[in-house]
């Protein structure tokens, strides 16, 4: 199996064991999505619907006195765009987050990520009339600040090749990581990441026989 497959299943697998541990309808609606959505898309939804469904038996005295899967719609249909925004706003304070270390807050990024797996939930409740809106419609979406992009130049690009390749230039204490042995491989992986910008895992899932190969020469 292609790793890019493997991952995939990973995902699907992990994201249908979080919509177990949610209400029943949250389930129907993954179950609905799955057909056009990625892996890794519904992973991120789910956790982030369980992150909205925990913080809903942690702040409001009503689900508090609930089990998750025990939550119905009729329960939902009373949520309005003032319970959103809150959950929006605890998204924002400090607090210990997953297996951070320390306290942490969402980026603005985030809590759009989140805004649009809740948006996708209450567009299907609507959807199919298990509430009357959308209550996520009423609040106003953050801005979210572009990246300034950062590259290299070329001489700084041959310099970084270098040092992979020869171990020159590196402190005392890195040299003693520098291998010769794997610095062809380091500096095939770097020549990659600076010639194509493609992803950590994509270079992770590439095979050999799947690379098509010419020569310079």
């Amino acid at each position: 199996m292609k790793y890019k497959d493997q991952k995939e299943n990973e995902a699907r697998l992990k994201a249908d064991a979080i919509a177990k541990e949610l209400p029943p309808f949250v389930r129907q609606f993954f179950m609905q999505e799955e057909n056009h959505l990625a892996g890794m898309t519904l992973y991120s939804y789910a956790s982030q619907l369980k992150t909205f469904f925990d913080f809903l038996r942690e702040s409001n005295p009503y689900f508090g006195s609930k089990d998750v899967r025990t939550i119905t719609t009729d329960d939902i249909a009373m949520l309005t765009d003032a319970d959103i925004a809150e959950f929006l706003h605890d998204l924002r304070m400090p607090k210990k987050r997953n297996s951070n270390a320390g306290e942490s807050v969402c980026s603005e990024t985030t809590i759009m990520h989140y805004m649009v797996s809740l948006n996708r939930l209450f567009n299907y409740l609507a959807a199919h009339r298990y509430i009357k809106s959308n209550p996520v419609e009423l609040i106003r979406r953050g801005r979210v600040k572009k990246k300034e992009i950062v590259y290299l130049e070329r001489d700084e690009k041959q310099d970084l090749l270098e040092t992979i390749e020869t171990g020159e230039k590196l402190t005392e204490r890195q040299q003693k990581f520098h291998d010769v042995k794997t610095s062809k491989r380091d500096t095939a992986i770097c020549t990659i990441f600076l010639d194509t910008g493609i992803r950590v895992s994509e270079l992770v899932g590439m095979n050999l026989n799947e690379s098509i190969l010419t020569s310079m020469a």
